[in-house]
C-alpha cells in the first residue's frame, strides 16, 4: 500500500518552527488529489541531551514538516493512487556534526467521514556532513486508497505528522503558540 524513497540536501539556512492549526492544509492541490495537511502539535520534534531537561539549549535534534504536497493523483481500477512529496528541515548542535540521526514519521488517511482507515509509519535516517548544523530531507511516498464505488480521491485527506514520544508532544504542546 505505501512505496517511499528518501533525498537529502544540506542547506545553510532553517526557516522559523512553527505552526498555525490543528491541521493545516500544504497549499495548493492538484485536481482530484485528496488533501494533504500536518497536525499541528506533530509538526515538530525537539529531542534534549539526556539529563539536561528542556531547555532549547539543550536540544540535540529538532525537526520540522517543512511542507506536504501531491506530485500525482490517479484512479487505478477501484484504487486511488496518490504520490507525495514530504520535506523536513532538521538542525542540531556543531557538537554533533558528522553523527548519524534519524527521527520517525507517519502518514494517515482519513475518509470523507473524516475517520482514519489507514495509518504507515516511516523512519528517516541521515548524517550530517562535518560542520553542518542544518539539512533538509525529502521523501517519496506513494499510497494507493482502496475506493468505495462511487466515492472520490479528492473526498479523502492525508495527514502528515512527526512520531513524538509522549514527552516530546507535551514539550510541543506547552512551547508552540496558540
Amino acid at each position: 500500500m505505501w512505496q517511499k524513497r528518501t533525498s537529502v540536501l544540506v542547506l545553510a539556512v532553517l526557516p522559523v518552527l512553527g505552526a498555525c492549526s490543528a491541521f493545516e492544509d500544504e497549499g495548493p492541490q492538484q485536481s482530484n488529489c485528496p488533501s494533504i495537511g500536518t497536525l499541528e502539535d506533530a509538526r515538530t520534534l525537539t529531542r534534549f541531551e539526556p539529563g539536561l531537561g528542556t531547555n532549547p539549549s539543550a536540544a540535540r535534534l529538532q525537526v520540522r514538516i517543512a511542507d506536504a504536497v501531491p506530485t500525482s493523483c490517479a484512479i487505478s481500477g477501484a484504487n486511488g493512487v496518490v504520490e507525495m512529496q514530504v520535506r523536513f528541515d532538521l538542525s542540531q548542535p556543531a557538537s554533533a556534526s558528522g553523527e548519524r540521526t534519524g527521527f520517525g514519521y507517519f502518514v494517515a488517511i482519513s475518509d470523507p467521514d473524516s475517520r482514519i482507515i489507514a495509518r504507515e509509519g516511516f523512519e528517516l535516517a541521515m548524517t550530517f556532513p562535518d560542520d553542518r548544523t542544518r539539512a533538509s530531507a525529502t521523501d517519496d511516498i506513494v499510497t494507493t486508497i482502496p475506493l468505495p464505488p462511487g466515492a472520490r480521491l479528492e473526498d479523502y485527506r492525508l495527514l502528515v505528522g512527526l512520531q513524538l514520544t509522549p514527552e516530546e508532544l507535551d514539550y510541543n504542546r506547552r512551547t508552540q503558540p496558540r
